[in-house]
């Protein structure tokens, strides 16, 4: 599944490189062979991961820029976008709130490339009521 390389395995605060089996790039702290820590992902598909992992997995602070040219800022759980971030759009626009289960859930608000603005309650990334 994974190749590691670096001062050794296992231990908190040792740093080193992964290889996973899906092709992405892990390079910063590890413990027991894992992600665990400050790192960087670089995914196969072209984007990247900037920040907090527990245990293998993104989870904290982080900043997660896609391929198609969108970045998240925020809070991460279990891998994904979860409570309070930012969603910007590749073309200009943004989402600003909270994130459940890697889409928007709960109140946010959407500024759009035009200048205009939705606010509302989001549930499963999409708004279920305006205001």
């Amino acid at each position: 599944m994974m190749e590691e390389s670096g001062k050794n395995r296992g231990g908190t605060g040792e740093k080193g490189t992964v290889m996973l089996a899906d092709g992405g790039r892990y390079e910063g702290e590890l413990l027991d062979g894992l992600p665990h820590g400050q790192g960087r992902l670089d995914l196969p598909n072209g984007g990247e991961y900037r920040g907090s992992f527990q245990r293998g997995v993104p989870e904290g602070e982080g900043i997660l820029t896609m391929a198609n040219g969108g970045r998240y800022e925020g809070n991460f759980l279990a891998g994904g976008p979860s409570g309070q971030g930012t969603l910007f759009f590749p073309d200009g626009g943004k989402y600003c709130g909270d994130f459940a289960n890697n889409v928007p859930h709960g109140y946010g608000v959407i500024f759009l490339a035009d200048g205009r603005q939705i606010a509302g309650e989001f549930a499963d990334g999409n708004l279920v009521r305006k205001g």
